[in-house]
């Protein structure tokens, strides 16, 4: 079936409708490329048609942009630069038309689609709050291919397109009209009478051979501040920023030449290959079944045991997603400062006009406190949030089991502690299953979840339905301690607590690791982490894997003289109001004697070489699969940077053989917790990667 079809009007006026078989949305792909091409011909041809009208079948959706099976391809830059390049003629065609052509846009105009748009005489859109207008290209690390930033500067002027294409946003419909991008708004069920007006006014068509619009030096400026200040990664909003640049006073073709050089090169980038990665990635986790083929049982009635940081998260969470939820502590005052917890986690929506105070109430009101564990009989799920000790978790779990009901799912927030000795704790381990939330849960999108050896598949099925109905991104591991994401971190935390002996300047160490691109080093996660915390995470985690999980002395001189990171006020930092943190000299006076010297970018990749080495035993014992699930979950639940990929594509960039070589002679000077993981050397001797979908990007 075609996804373009034509139709005569009277008058003159073809009707040309988008509606791609099989999809909610319409999208450009070859095929549909190859449809465009037979259309433009006729329409070349036929001088008898006066207008030609552009629209959707789809509701909501004029056009999505391009095909996300063909936007695989284009991490191959030859791909890359066909796909683009024919793209640009095809748009250049429609540009060229002698009749005028109107897109009539009622949904989602973004990418790709809104660069057909800009080709089209004018556009017409609509007030609906689902019809937007935008290029996202640099949110996937690119910049817009098939003129977008050529015709939408030349349309609506150097500083708002800058504005469009560097933030990626959208605009919507009386906006765009606003901006000149749009030549009229009606609602959506008035929009033939407003295109006959529009017609009849006969728009007026955009000079093809305009010449781009300078960038001034104040324009310049502007736009650099608000990709410093914004939150995307930098390389694509500047690369798209000195194409307009470069392109002012340059004819069309040309522009359109700097613009796909421009795009090619995003696509050899290292950042652009990886944060298309993720597109992909997180595409794929939307739909991922894990091999999981049972149905998930109901969850009417959740319940949480503990209000706890995590337990007061996770009943905030079902509240807020609109269950009727039990959260149960052993005492008032746990109850009351839980539900506090809860209640600040509306403070932002609520300061910013988000929600309102008796929006807050209705859904504080869906959680129910109790202290007597009979109120958790009638619950269908409960996820058990007591501290991360073994034999507590234990007692904890089989009291649970002799009250709520039979076909009950038992969860646990374990993040360290072997899932298999815990369901043996229950006379029907079957209906155990690790449900690892991350802290802020109403901040971090990512649930690890975690099977037994018997875990049942529905009961499985149930906590990956839960987790997606919370808005949250689920992902399915190994049941071995610390699952992926600290089983992978903590080797990096407890490096830099060996380091401690060895640099003088720890913020030194911690500013290396946000100028590689992660949210914060390792001393100031291990606060907000809690270093209490982390003792006993690595404690729990040497257990099952022995000596490299050995926690060093400073971290516990820290927690014996109180300093347990933010929580108490001081750790490796001391922190004042709002965000004032200052390195903390009572904690460096903790430290061995010795001589010290200052923090090194080898002392960053000595930590991440530990990360690559444990990732790579992950894979070696099944813990995941492939490399991507196990990334994907360092990228949300640990913050690794999304335009590095994830720690083992970094390992493919920087190099498996480099890494063993640098784990060797480490190992040398430290002993066997650099020892390289017999997987980790087979890809350094091979010369292969963990990622085989492309060769090693520029950087």
């Amino acid at each position: 079936m075609a996804t373009i079809t034509a139709q005569r009007l009277p008058g003159g006026r073809l009707e040309v409708l988008f509606d791609q078989p099989g999809s909610k949305v319409n999208t450009f792909s070859t095929p549909v490329f190859d449809e465009l091409e037979r259309l433009l011909d006729d329409l070349e041809a036929d001088v008898d048609i006066r207008a030609a009208v552009f629209r959707s079948a789809k509701p909501g959706c004029f056009i999505a942009g391009a095909d996300i099976n063909e936007l695989r391809t284009l991490i191959r830059p030859q791909a890359a630069d066909a796909f683009i390049a024919r793209g640009q003629r095809l748009f250049s065609r429609v540009a060229a038309l002698r009749m005028p052509t109107v897109s009539v846009i009622d949904g989602a105009c973004l990418g790709g689609g809104l660069e057909f748009a800009l080709s089209t005489t004018c556009r017409l859109v609509s007030g609906d709050r689902r019809c937007v207008l935008g290029l996202p290209e640099v949110t996937l690390g690119l910049i817009p291919g098939w003129g977008g930033t050529q015709r939408l500067s030349r349309l609506i002027g150097a500083a708002p397109a800058l504005e469009m294409i560097c933030g990626g946003r959208p605009v919507d419909g009386p906006r765009a009209v606003e901006l000149g991008l749009a030549a009229g708004c009606a609602a959506s069920g008035d929009l033939d009478r407003a295109l006959d007006e529009l017609l009849a006014a006969a728009p007026d068509r955009t000079d093809p051979d305009m010449p781009a619009p300078a960038v001034s030096a104040q324009q310049t400026a502007a736009a650099k501040q608000r990709i410093a200040a914004g939150r995307l990664h930098h390389e694509a909003p500047l690369a798209a920023l000195q194409v307009v640049r470069a392109s002012a006073g340059t004819s069309m073709a040309a522009g359109l030449d700097l613009e796909r050089a421009a795009f090619v090169a995003r696509v050899r980038s290292r950042a652009g290959r990886n944060l298309m990665r993720m597109f992909f990635n997180r595409d794929r986790l939307r739909k991922e079944r894990w091999g999981i083929t049972a149905a998930p049982l109901p969850v009417r009635r959740p319940a949480v045991l503990g209000a706890g940081t995590m337990g007061a998260g996770v009943a905030w969470a079902l509240g807020d997603a609109g269950l009727p939820v039990v959260m149960r502590d052993v005492d008032q005052d746990r109850l009351d400062r839980g539900m506090q917890a809860a209640r600040s986690m509306y403070d932002y929506p609520l300061r910013r006009g988000r929600m309102t105070a008796a929006d807050v109430e209705e859904r504080l009101g869906r959680i129910e406190a109790a202290t007597d564990l009979a109120a958790l009989e009638a619950a269908d799920l409960v996820i058990e949030a007591v501290t991360e000790d073994l034999d507590l978790k234990k007692r904890v779990l089989r009291a649970l089991e002799e009250r709520v009901g039979a076909d009950t799912v038992i969860a646990t927030n374990t993040s360290s502690l072997p899932i298999d000795e815990l369901a043996a704790a229950l006379r029907r381990p079957e209906r155990l299953v690790a449900v690892h939330f991350f802290n802020p849960v109403n901040r971090m999108p990512l649930v690890e979840i975690a099977r037994a050896p018997g875990t049942a598949d529905a009961v499985t099925a149930t906590a990956l339905a839960l987790a997606r109905g919370l808005g949250k991104t689920p992902i399915v591991v190994g049941g071995r301690p610390g699952f992926v994401s600290n089983r992978v971190l903590f080797p990096y935390l407890l490096e830099a607590l060996h380091l401690a002996g060895e640099i003088e300047d720890l913020d030194g160490l911690d500013r290396l690791a946000g100028g590689f691109g992660l949210p914060m080093g390792p001393y100031r996660l291990m606060d907000e982490i809690g270093i209490d915390v982390t003792v006993k995470i690595a404690d729990s985690l040497k257990r099952s894997f022995g000596d490299r999980y050995r926690c060093p002395e400073p971290a516990r001189a820290l927690v014996a003289a109180g300093m347990l990171g933010r929580k108490s006020g001081a750790g490796f930092y001391r922190y004042g109001a709002g965000r004032d943190a200052r390195p903390n000299p009572a904690a460096a006076a903790l430290r061995p004697a010795g001589e010290r010297r200052a923090a090194t970018g080898d002392d960053l990749h000595r930590c991440l070489a530990l990360m690559v080495n444990e990732a790579s035993r992950c894979l070696e014992e099944g813990i995941v699969n492939e490399p991507m699930p196990l990334d994907m979950t360092m990228i949300l639940g640990t913050g690794f940077p999304q335009d590095r990929g994830g720690i083992l594509a970094h390992a493919d960039d920087h190099g498996a053989a480099r890494i063993v070589a640098a784990l060797e002679a480490l190992r040398d000077r430290h002993g066997e917790r650099f020892a390289p993981a017999e997987l980790l050397r087979r890809v350094a001797a091979s010369g292969a990667r963990f990622y085989d979908d492309a060769a090693p990007a520029s950087s």
